[in-house]
């Protein structure tokens, strides 16, 4: 299966093969209408005082960057470019 790219043998077993995703400077320009449609209805739904947990993504970067910059919010991402634009914002 490792010949086939089914899998990638690893010390101790086998793990599958995912393919190698693009670069999130590249994601951000795909499909760019769609995400940014998705991020103004997400941030509708956070409310100031909110706790909130945002994972890596291109869609997910274009809500952070949609969050109004006055939104008091306590924010936890594992993806350093949205830990980045809230580093801008006042309230967070």
């Amino acid at each position: 299966m490792s010949k086939d790219g089914v899998c990638k043998k690893v010390y101790g077993g086998a793990v599958i093969a995912l393919p190698e995703s693009e670069d999130i400077a590249v994601r951000k320009g795909i499909n760019v209408a769609k995400k940014s449609n998705i991020a103004q209805r997400c941030a509708r739904l956070v409310k100031s005082g909110s706790c909130i947990f945002i994972d890596t993504g291109s869609t997910n970067l274009a809500m952070a960057e949609a969050l109004p910059a006055e939104l008091a919010l306590t924010v936890v991402t594992n993806s350093p470019e949205i830990a980045a634009v809230f580093a801008k914002k006042t309230a967070v």
